[in-house]
């Protein structure tokens, strides 16, 4: 009988997600293609959103540069960042040109190892927060922003695969 022992499966799952979050963070989706660039649209959201902890610095910037319109919708105020989510994310991160799917981290934070099956041998990575989860379906699945453009980072390039099945290879055993 060939078993692959706990051990050497969870160690394949951890270098997975490592390798998945390592590739996007440099801007390659599952093939090891670049992102598609931010758009440079422009780009509405809630004027208390712009304004809220952790965008202030932005919201700054941005109106020092003249980038911020503002309009109302059903008695509600907006705020439109002329140069698109790239202008945003440039004066909220210093990388409006950088595609790494990272706007608090917490997406790719959240991804992790979710379940090891000795008996059928296998790993099941995902998402340990369902916010999070539901940004990555819009990424890979339906696509994100009004454009809808898909960044299909999940998934493991070739030479990806080969690093983790080394792991598993490991940890095979065979027993009488």
């Amino acid at each position: 009988m060939i078993r692959i022992d706990g051990n050497a499966l969870r160690a394949a799952g951890d270098l997975a997600v490592e390798l998945i979050v390592s590739r996007t963070l440099e801007g390659r989706d599952r093939f090891g293609r670049p992102f598609a660039p931010y758009s440079t649209r422009p780009y509405a959201l809630p004027a208390g959103a712009l304004w809220a902890q952790g965008s202030r610095t932005a919201a700054r910037r941005l109106k020092q540069q003249g980038q911020i319109g503002y309009f109302r919708r059903q008695g509600k105020l907006w705020a439109i960042v002329k140069g698109g989510y790239r202008a945003y994310k440039e004066a909220r991160l210093g990388q409006g040109d950088q595609v790494n799917l990272t706007l608090t981290g917490s997406m790719l934070r959240s991804l992790r190892v979710l379940r090891v099956d000795e008996r059928e041998g296998s790993v099941t990575i995902g998402f340990g927060r369902t916010d999070a989860a539901e940004k990555a379906y819009y990424h890979v699945v339906s696509g994100a922003g009004p454009s809808r453009t898909i960044r299909d980072f999940l998934g493991l390039t070739d030479e990806e695969l080969d690093r983790v099945a080394e792991v598993i290879a490991r940890g095979i055993r065979f027993e009488l």
